[in-house]
């Protein structure tokens, strides 16, 4: 089993607290809320009520929950804010319900959305031309965007990162291991996304040969099956240097 320092504990459960605002209810088994807590503003989340129906009524049919945790689909607030809800059992009868804010997944999901509603994704040609906004993330997050398409080939949508070292639009599945062995496996939870079976999938992180960071997420858009890879960003860079520097300590 992997340990942390304190330090390192103290960092994780304040980043989490930041990113991430959760909330959480405790709920008994006929639907009373017992007690609650967290960013339940954040959510719009009443605080009077009483009856998780009339609070989360996104819950009604799922409680109480036995059994091992639930992981729900995203739930949207408004325009802006979007937050995953989780069940896992509490007691003899009552169900914990935490719910974790998922808004910058939100935003990319509408990036897309947003380019498959103005043609850009759906042109066979590859002269087709994205929005100037979709061009953009690219260079400015270092992500690439890859539609997987009927025959198996993944194209590339916007301007490719500077680590993608195949010099072209699109691959097969084996050049897309080949360069980044750790997809291979999370392929299959992709597959699960693009046939409806799951709302969403996220890899693990990895570590490229040059000790870039990437980690993947599969979207289902319309009829469009999306792979997402992208880097983690500062935090998890500087998390790294704060978990290497303890084992040097």
């Amino acid at each position: 089993m992997i340990t942390y320092p304190s330090e390192v504990l103290d960092f994780l459960y304040h980043l989490q607290l930041e990113q991430h605002k959760p909330a959480w209810m405790l709920v008994s088994a006929d639907g009373e809320i017992i007690d609650r807590g967290g960013h339940l503003d954040h959510y719009k989340f009443s605080q009077s009520g009483t009856q998780v129906d009339e609070v989360c009524p996104w819950l009604f049919g799922l409680l109480p929950h036995k059994g091992d945790r639930l992981e729900l689909s995203f739930v949207e607030v408004d325009d802006n804010t979007a937050f995953q809800p989780y069940l896992m059992p509490y007691g003899l009868d009552d169900t914990l319900v935490i719910v974790l804010d998922m808004s910058a997944e939100l935003v990319l999901q509408r990036a897309a959305q947003q380019a498959i509603n103005e043609g850009s994704l759906v042109r066979q040609s590859r002269a087709s031309v994205l929005p100037d906004f979709f061009d953009a993330l690219p260079a400015e997050l270092g992500f690439l965007l890859l539609e997987k398409r009927a025959n198996g080939v993944y194209v590339i949508f916007g301007q490719a990162p500077l680590w993608w070292e195949l010099q072209r639009q699109s691959c097969t599945v084996a050049d897309l291991v080949d360069v980044f062995p750790m997809v291979e496996n999370f392929l299959d939870d992709a597959d699960e996304v693009w046939a409806g079976i799951r709302e969403s999938a996220v890899s693990e992180v990895w570590e490229m040969h040059d000790g870039l960071a990437l980690f993947a997420s599969a979207h289902q858009v319309k009829d469009h099956k999306l792979l997402l890879i992208r880097s983690p960003g500062p935090v998890y860079d500087e998390l790294r240097k704060i978990v290497e520097q303890s084992h040097s300590d």
